[in-house]
């Protein structure tokens, strides 16, 4: 039920509030935060199943597997190898290259999955960049990142609400409900 009500395109306190309404939590005490939206052109289509499954192939290619495992230690620092599995698992963690001014970049790429589990954008990461570690998909339709797993979640115990894509990937990895 909450994440239908996503189709109004929320702000992040926005989806907060939904949240928080959802679980039937008192919102007095949420700090609220507004910002104007900014009207953009016509929204990009969704990724295809197939891209998104392109990117986890490129991950398994052998001359990949360093400097994946490389990103995924650096995404996952303090987390078993297991908990590295668990997370790259739940939200089909890719490897992404890609030519820039600057050269050749490769990052991980993280699909931002709705509840019906369409990918409508994407976090590229790599914390060894100082310009930008993660990038963002642009023109795409924001959700709720890791809206995907909420059907899976216990309404019972707590759910942590994290601004941040790495933040959520690793809490999840570490099997707590966010």
């Amino acid at each position: 039920y909450l994440m239908m009500e996503n189709d109004k395109n929320l702000s992040f306190s926005g989806a907060v509030q939904l949240l928080a309404n959802w679980l039937n939590e008192d919102t007095t005490d949420l700090v609220k935060k507004s910002r104007q939206k900014i009207e953009t052109s016509e929204k990009v289509a969704p990724y295809t199943e197939f891209y998104v499954n392109s990117q986890m192939k490129e991950r398994a290619k052998p001359e990949n597997k360093e400097i994946y495992t490389e990103l995924v230690k650096g995404l996952f620092r303090g987390c078993s190898i297991d908990e590295m599995r668990a997370g790259c698992k739940a939200f089909d963690i890719g490897l992404n290259k890609f030519e820039t001014e600057e050269g050749t970049q490769v990052r991980l790429f993280i699909p931002e999955y709705d509840e019906n589990k369409i990918a409508w954008g994407s976090y590229r990461y790599n914390r060894n960049y100082t310009s930008r570690k993660g990038l963002l998909r642009k023109n795409c339709k924001r959700i709720l990142f890791g809206s995907h797993l909420l059907k899976f979640y216990n309404k019972e115990k707590p759910i942590i609400v994290s601004e941040g894509h790495s933040d959520v990937v690793v809490n999840v990895a570490k099997y707590l409900q966010c």
